[in-house]
């Protein structure tokens, strides 16, 4: 069983990845988040989002 935080893995399927590369979790959120081998240093606007169909991926890197 993985111990991801759920806000991982929901965000996993709602961009159709399999896995995250990596993340930083401070106990109540994730901090930072690397997907396709960039580090993302502030999430929190992905994080907060219910549905990541408005977001824009364009930004990301």
């Amino acid at each position: 069983m993985d111990d991801k935080p759920e806000e991982i893995f929901e965000l996993e399927r709602a961009l159709g990845i399999d896995s995250v590369d990596d993340y930083v979790w401070d106990g109540e959120k994730v901090t930072e988040l690397k997907i396709w081998g960039r580090m993302l240093k502030d999430i929190s606007p992905i994080a907060q989002l219910k549905s990541l169909e408005i977001l824009d991926l364009s930004k990301i890197g």
